[in-house]
């Protein structure tokens, strides 16, 4: 059975710690990618001019 939240997402926010270092870690990752690149495959999935390799 799906519960829903008694607090909408935007009212928590991480303190401190473990969890918002893993957080920025993983936006830095993100943020590092190449969009073109990351998109090759669906592009290429799609019939769609490829813009970068994967």
């Amino acid at each position: 059975m799906y519960l829903e939240a008694a607090l909408p997402r935007s009212a928590v926010r991480l303190l401190p710690g473990p969890f918002l270092d893993a957080q920025a870690t993983a936006l830095g990752y993100l943020l590092s990618l190449h969009t073109d690149r990351l998109l090759a495959p669906l592009r290429r999935e799609a019939n769609l001019p490829p813009v970068a390799e994967s």
